[in-house]
């Protein structure tokens, strides 16, 4: 597991690369995806080992369908983690704070406050 631990912060270290810079790629593309590329080839070397290492007992809970596993992303809001029965709704929204209620200050690209 300490050698998977490596791979993972290896992956997030070139992640982190891509997404600390702030033209997305913009200046060097092909320099963007090879970066790209080395994180998800460490994080799959993670993945991998943890795999082995736990003789694929921790993809138990995880197999399936990817949109009975993932909630709807698209249609979550931060006005929806608001409502507690929302959360309930998909067991990775339990995970989620409520969010106090509070007075919208933007609607879409239009500041109200």
């Amino acid at each position: 597991m300490a050698e998977a631990r490596k791979m993972v912060r290896k992956g997030q270290f070139f992640w982190d690369m891509v997404s600390a810079e702030n033209s997305i790629g913009f200046h060097n593309p092909a320099r963007t995806l090879d970066t790209l590329m080395s994180s998800m080839d460490y994080s799959q070397r993670a993945v991998a080992l943890c795999l082995e290492a736990t003789n694929g007992g921790i993809t138990a809970g995880v197999t399936g369908d990817i949109i009975t596993l993932v909630p709807p992303i698209k249609e979550h809001s931060r006005k929806l983690q608001q409502d507690p029965e929302h959360l309930k709704s998909h067991k990775w929204l339990t995970y989620l704070p409520l969010l106090p209620k509070a007075d919208p200050v933007w609607d879409g690209n239009k500041r109200i406050k």
